[in-house]
């Protein structure tokens, strides 16, 4: 919270520029989705540490790989998996919030809609890691009134919507992506 005072006071976006380090397994993924999950909160970008490991001298992890690779090559599928998370990379406006829920395989973001933006909001997500099945994609106003496709916004590829009723200029709209399966994937 007082990082992000800072950010704010000196009008700068804020990023945890390395964070992680752990060595594989369930604790790395709790680790990382906590630290992700955390970042969300206050809309800060951040960067794991480390992709490959290249010796080092700097860590603690010994022989260990706090990268995304076992020492034999094979690479490490729950902690990609915690990393390969969806997040919004544009919004026609200004991002509100956002929150990925990994048991529920849902994803959501609130924002405010500039209708004079012409461009769409773009919503990353992995189909190989969580969401292999496709998406739902629904947009909702802040008073709980879902918008129609092709009425109120256009759908012009998975995750990628725009605004385009002029009238919810200014409103707060929020965003979901779920799995289009039930079935959902797990290590």
């Amino acid at each position: 919270m007082t990082r992000d005072q800072d950010a704010a006071k000196l009008g700068v976006p804020m990023i945890i520029s390395e964070f992680g380090a752990c060595m594989g397994g369930h604790t790395c993924q709790v680790e990382i989705d906590t630290m992700a999950d955390a970042a969300d909160v206050f809309l800060a970008s951040w960067a794991y540490w480390q992709f490959k490991k290249l010796g080092d001298l700097t860590t603690t992890a010994g022989t260990g790989s706090e990268g995304f690779y076992n020492d034999d090559g094979s690479l490490q599928t729950g902690k990609v998996n915690s990393l390969t998370r969806p997040y919004t990379q544009y919004t026609q406006g200004t991002l509100k919030s956002m929150y990925y829920n990994r048991t529920e395989l849902t994803y959501t973001f609130s924002f405010y809609v500039d209708t004079s933006i012409l461009e769409a909001s773009v919503i990353y997500f992995s189909t190989e890691y969580t969401f292999p099945y496709g998406i739902v994609l629904s947009v909702a106003s802040a008073t709980g009134i879902f918008l129609i496709r092709g009425v109120d916004y256009l759908e012009t590829a998975p995750g990628t919507f725009q605004v385009i009723n002029d009238a919810l200029n200014g409103s707060i709209l929020t965003a979901t992506i779920k799995s289009a399966a039930s079935k959902i994937i797990s290590e």
